[in-house]
């Protein structure tokens, strides 16, 4: 996590809707330098899950984690 959520980063509010909390969890971030970071990970052995993303300006993105994975989104 230290490579993308470096020192002096804040955590921001992040909720995850619609997909299966229990093996499915993740943070949000903001960078010193204003970067956006989200960090996901999915927990389940089996099972990949589509999420869809929604950042502060409306803007959706669909992301596909695979199961016993974790997958990181770095955006300005």
């Amino acid at each position: 996590f230290s490579k993308f959520i470096v020192p002096d980063s804040v955590v921001v509010g992040l909720t995850l809707a619609n997909v299966n909390s229990s093996v499915v969890y993740g943070v949000a971030a903001v960078t010193p330098t204003g970067q956006k970071v989200i960090v996901l990970n999915n927990r389940d052995s089996n099972t990949n899950y589509t999420v869809s993303v929604l950042n502060s300006q409306n803007y959706w993105f669909n992301l596909n984690l695979e199961a016993r994975s974790f997958t990181t989104i770095v955006y300005n």
